[in-house]
């Protein structure tokens, strides 16, 4: 993955609700998303359609939607916190054709390319919250 995607990737925050936040904290789950397929921008319609075919697919599964982005670059995309297996993650994410997904597990957060299917680890869950 080529330097400025994989940065984008890396330099980002969750955003959800404070009192969901520690909730999910102390749980293992993927972060994913239907937007912008192969890190290719759509508009927003065509992102919001996508997230909605990803949410029902995630109905039989707790999950919650979160923002995932860069505040200093003002921007998001909107996302799932979903209590699902890495497996299971890595498989949504190729059907929705995204690039990776985040992992997080004992309040740590990996990169997961789909690609490797390799755990990269970014950092500690706390500094993902603004």
């Amino acid at each position: 993955m080529e330097r400025p995607l994989l940065n984008a990737y890396v330099n980002v925050c969750f955003k959800l609700p404070n009192d969901e936040q520690a909730q999910l904290s102390d749980q293992s789950a993927v972060i994913i998303t239907a937007w912008n397929p192969h890190s290719l921008r759509l508009p927003d319609a065509e992102n919001a359609k996508r997230n909605q075919l990803l949410q029902k697919e995630l109905e039989t599964r707790f999950f919650c939607k979160l923002l995932v982005g860069n505040e200093k670059d003002n921007w998001f995309e909107e996302s799932y916190w979903v209590f699902l297996s890495l497996k299971e993650g890595l498989l949504l994410a190729e059907k929705y054709q995204q690039n990776a997904i985040y992992w997080v597990k004992d309040q740590q957060v990996n990169l997961v390319y789909c690609a490797d299917k390799q755990p990269i680890y970014i950092g500690e869950l706390k500094d993902f919250w603004p």
